[in-house]
């Protein structure tokens, strides 16, 4: 018998700003930069991922959490970040 296959929940932020991925890889622990994302590992099936076009995307991750990173990226950014 195989097991049933994974269900995934997303949520996305688009931001009318670029992001620099080099200036936001420190304020997030454990963060995993290449080119074209920041990858956020948050524990068993969380992450969170940000490009440079001016996205966050959100996998598995309650809406505390998505809040809490959502405010870290805009205290990083150190000037207003306008969501979409």
């Amino acid at each position: 018998m195989t097991a049933p296959p994974a269900q995934h929940v997303f949520h996305a932020v688009a931001f009318v700003e670029n992001l620099s991925l080099k200036e936001l890889a420190g304020a997030f622990t454990g963060a995993r930069r290449s080119p074209y994302e920041l990858a956020i590992p948050l524990g068993g099936s969380q992450a969170a991922f940000i490009y440079p076009f001016g996205v966050m995307v959100f996998q598995n991750t309650p809406p505390l959490a998505r809040n809490e990173l959502l405010q870290q990226l805009v205290s990083r950014q150190g000037r207003r970040v306008t969501s979409c």
